[in-house]
């Protein structure tokens, strides 16, 4: 059945035995981890066709960022799109200097 295994015994019977423990611990575990990968599917899916679905209807990132500065030029705020960037760069070590100014300059073209 579902809850039972047959296993040989040393003189050549079948025995039926019950499942232990550490075999519905690990039947719980891999349970648990398909759990969870079908929910990291999921998501990841779900973001990939909104992304796609917002691409279609709305435009690109260039698109968007044409539309923010036309938005701000209307307003009386003239946007120059060096100003409205906004970037998080990771710094690890002083030494570091040098890669972080060509990030911020590639970031910036």
């Amino acid at each position: 059945g579902w809850f039972s295994f047959v296993q040989e015994d040393s003189d050549g019977a079948f025995c039926v035995k019950q499942y232990g423990v550490f075999h519905w611990f690990f039947a719980v575990m891999l349970l648990t981890m398909a759990i969870l990968a079908a929910a990291t599917a999921v998501f990841v899916s779900v973001i990939f066709i909104r992304r796609r679905f917002k691409r279609c209807f709305f435009g690109d990132n260039e698109a968007a960022a044409k539309e923010i500065k036309r938005a701000a030029a209307s307003c009386g705020n003239d946007a120059d799109p060096a100003t409205s960037i906004t970037a998080v760069i990771p710094c690890y070590l002083p030494n570091e200097q040098d890669i972080i100014e060509e990030a911020i300059t590639w970031i910036m073209r």
